[in-house]
């Protein structure tokens, strides 16, 4: 549709207020270019709800609850792996003879960490999911939020690294990476990316840094 800009036109448009704005493609395969195109005509003018919709409105609204409920189960996995983490309070073991404390404190980190794996892939199938700006920013500030529950749990559990990044580790960098794309930190505060990235810094060296080749570092630094 051709609109001619006169005067005219110019004021009958801006009393036109509207709640949305459906975009239809000819075909599904055209929708993603034309979505894009669009947004960039528009640029701020709209803010893009969904990136697409199932052709039936109840298969529309079906599938809309399913995101939601997948956001909610979300947040569910991170709050129930919080409350299990803090649980498995490792100070009241002091009773125990070293031996069957040892035991038992690895069995628990063992657990923990299986869980903080599913975790990991749960997210991955959710950024699959999720479509539109606000369901990609509640997903994104939930990512961050359980990378970084996953690194504090790696300082408060996890034995330093030796130089190398152990196995146990590979999913959990992964996922920070993940976590750390600008796609998803573009919704932090300055103070919250800063927070973010530190973090990040502080269990990297925790997880890879080998102590005894720092200590061997800084000695021949103050030996100079």
């Amino acid at each position: 549709i051709f609109v001619k800009p006169t005067a005219k036109t110019t004021i009958s448009l801006a009393q036109i207020e509207v709640h949305g704005v459906l975009l239809v493609a000819p075909t599904a395969v055209q929708l993603e270019a034309r979505r894009k195109e669009f947004s960039r005509c528009m640029r701020d003018v709209l803010t893009g709800v969904q990136d697409q919709r199932a052709t039936s409105q109840a298969i529309a609204h079906s599938l809309e609850d399913v995101k939601q409920g997948a956001l909610s189960l979300r947040s569910r996995i991170s709050k129930e792996l919080a409350s299990v983490e803090e649980k498995c309070d490792t100070s009241s073991l002091e009773g125990l003879e070293p031996p069957d404390k040892d035991t038992l404190v690895r069995r628990m980190r063992e657990i923990l960490q299986q869980c903080y794996k599913f975790g990991f892939e749960y997210h991955k199938e959710l950024d699959r999911l999720i479509t539109g700006d606000q369901g990609r920013k509640h997903l994104a500030m939930g990512t961050i939020k359980f990378s970084q529950q996953w690194m504090r749990f790696v300082l408060n559990w996890c034995d330093r690294g030796r130089g190398l990044r152990p196995d146990w580790a590979f999913k959990g960098v992964e996922f920070s990476i993940l976590a750390a794309s600008p796609q998803n930190t573009k919704y932090l505060t300055d103070c919250e990316f800063l927070d973010f990235k530190n973090l990040i810094e502080q269990c990297h060296n925790h997880v890879a840094e080998d102590p005894e080749r720092k200590s061997r570092e800084s000695h021949d630094w103050q030996g100079r």
